[in-house]
């Protein structure tokens, strides 16, 4: 069994269109998830931003993906309706899913192409990861210590018995993660075999206690 982190593919690739904000529609379960920090940060932008309800999309992009990407964080993509209706004809069970209009698109080439219903996707918490530092330090300075401050991030690496036996599963480390979605193969052969775009499926270190 492998597991994998899905994102979005095309950060640096003018493709596939980009998600520059969004705004704040008045129904949003998924941001109730987000952690406390993450809301009241997003809150502050909105403040100041005056954003419409909607996704914002960026002048670049000439095909419409299934997978949006987005630099709004604590969100990093949405889902097209097409791999909600995919993961639903082969039994994949996920939480809930919000459609996220477009409230501007600033795509030239895009500007009369109908654009697909684009989702929050989010799954039940599933797995919980360890941290594991990086033991290379700056050159010169030998191995660190037990307590040494790690100037490399650190890896993360998965506890299998954590895992809530889903095909489709979020992140339970830290706090309880909707949106940060996994995965195992039978998702990634469902995306495979239908061709959905701009997805990429990062494959996880886990380890069996």
């Amino acid at each position: 069994m492998n597991f994998y982190e899905i994102k979005c593919w095309s950060y640096g690739h003018t493709k596939f269109p980009w998600v520059a904000g969004w705004g704040p529609l008045d129904q949003m379960p998924f941001f109730e998830m987000f952690s406390p920090k993450s809301q009241e940060l997003k809150r502050r932008s909105w403040e100041v931003s005056s954003l419409e309800p909607g996704l914002y999309i960026d002048p670049g992009g000439t095909v419409w993906s299934d997978v949006l990407g987005c630099c709004g964080s604590p969100l990093s993509y949405f889902v097209s309706e097409r791999i909600l209706n995919d993961l639903t004809a082969e039994g994949i069970e996920f939480l809930r899913a919000t459609e996220m209009p477009i409230a501007e698109n600033g795509s030239k080439a895009l500007k009369n192409v109908p654009a697909p219903k684009y989702y929050v996707l989010e799954a039940d918490p599933g797995i919980n990861y360890i941290s594991e530092p990086k033991n290379v330090r700056n050159a010169g300075m030998g191995m660190p210590k037990l307590g040494d401050r790690v100037r490399r991030p650190s890896k993360q690496i998965y506890l299998s018995s954590t895992w809530n036996g889903k095909d489709l599963f979020g992140c339970c480390s830290v706090y309880n993660s909707t949106t940060s979605l996994f995965c195992t193969d039978k998702v990634k052969n469902i995306a495979e075999r239908n061709g959905w775009t701009n997805i990429e499926f990062k494959a996880v270190e886990v380890i069996v206690e």
